[in-house]
């Protein structure tokens, strides 16, 4: 008996993980299309940080804290820092040419 619930248990256990990496994905995906949302919207400079920064703060909460850490790094560091982050969340390597550009400004 003692054998099966740890079974249980370790299958629930697998599939949280399961979860949370497709979780990590999507909120990673939105992020990339944020950054693109970013491009487009015609601010630039501090205004388009910032109104970047509220979306993520408003739609990624999860990540928010990640994101104001990537602001304060040079924009060279903050795009390596972010893919390494992200590709290591989602378990494999995450591309996102809008965010690339967007720290090559």
């Amino acid at each position: 008996m003692r054998i099966i619930l740890l079974s249980m248990g370790l299958v629930i256990g697998l599939a949280g993980c399961e979860r949370s990496a497709a979780q990590d994905a999507e909120a990673y995906n939105r992020l990339c299309e944020l950054y693109g949302e970013a491009q487009k919207d015609g601010q630039e400079g501090f205004a388009r940080v910032n109104a970047l920064a509220n979306r993520v703060e408003n739609e990624l909460p999860e990540i928010n804290t990640f994101f104001q850490y990537l602001s304060e790094l040079p924009p060279d560091e903050a795009f390596a820092s972010l893919k390494a982050k992200a590709s290591k969340k989602v378990g494999r390597d995450w591309e996102c040419e809008a965010a690339r550009q967007f720290y090559a400004q």
